[in-house]
């Protein structure tokens, strides 16, 4: 076991013991060294996790608090499905971080490689990969298989048909609800969509566009959550392209379509923060 391992499980054995205990939050913070704010029972062999809730919450210890491979975090879900990751640094501290509960979700990601967007594809796969990593390491604890099935590889696309995307079945073929979030990049659509070099706000959708929110909305029956965010990347701004997305918003309104605009030449940490804010945002609803 690594160092970083033991020091997990010598701060959740240290977190266990002040709650069985029943001392108070303060005591607790000095007892076990870690910024209690989030007042947490131990009863009946749970944790029972309140924070500004009327009711408890009764929550579980992922894993034993310890993944192998990669960064060690001690990882508790409450009855609601939500998760708390707790990062420890030292012996000392603790950083509580709320996480959107993206396991057993599918991530697809999607990115138009027709040529107007070549010169940003490069962060963006960057991106992709970090966000890829960050998800494996709190999510999986390190698994390939995991990860590879929930979080495949990033497809090229040259059919520009973002909706058609969105529609996107689970990669690896199962059958059932699911969980689905797709990151889409893009900047234009010739004339799929509709006519991007001269869109006037309210023009009528094409059948291919309508074609591809049908087979969205079919197979939106199968799926417990999607979330979709399309990245307009403004390499060419006269094209017009989000006045066309803002558009598409109409027809989108059902299915968690967040367009965003996206100005060229950003480093990959500009867009992790944008998919950063937007979890944030789903986390609160």
């Amino acid at each position: 076991m690594s160092i970083e391992n033991e020091i997990v499980g010598l701060v959740l054995e240290r977190i266990v013991s002040a709650l069985r205990g029943g001392i108070s939050a303060k005591s607790a913070k000095d007892a076990v060294y870690f910024f209690v704010d989030v007042v947490m029972e131990f009863k009946d062999g749970k944790v029972l996790l309140r924070s500004g809730y009327g009711e408890n919450r009764v929550a579980t210890v992922l894993n034993g608090g310890i993944f192998e491979g990669g960064e060690s975090v001690v990882v508790i879900r409450t009855a609601n499905g939500e998760l708390w990751a707790y990062f420890p640094f030292g012996v000392g501290t603790i950083i509580r971080q709320k996480l959107f509960t993206l396991r057993d979700t599918y991530i697809l990601s999607f990115i138009d490689d027709s040529g107007s967007m070549d010169l940003d594809i490069p962060a963006i796969e960057t991106m992709l990969a970090q966000f890829r990593e960050t998800i494996n390491k709190t999510i999986y604890g390190g698994s390939e298989a995991k990860i590879s099935q929930y979080f495949p590889p990033t497809q090229k696309m040259q059919d520009e048909r973002f909706v058609r995307w969105m529609a996107s079945p689970p990669a690896d073929g199962s059958t059932g609800r699911y969980a689905i979030v797709t990151l889409n990049f893009i900047n234009e659509s010739h004339n799929v969509y509709g006519e991007t070099k001269r869109w006037v706000p309210d023009t009528a959708m094409t059948p291919e566009f309508l074609e591809d929110v049908a087979l969205l909305k079919e197979e939106s029956k199968l799926r417990s959550m999607q979330r979709h965010m399309v990245f307009n990347v403004l390499r060419a701004p006269d094209w017009n392209y989000g006045a066309f997305l803002l558009d598409a918003a109409d027809y989108l309104k059902d299915y968690y379509f967040q367009p965003l605009d996206v100005p060229p030449d950003k480093p990959a940490d500009y867009y992790i923060e944008l998919v950063d804010k937007a979890v944030r945002e789903w986390q609160s609803e």
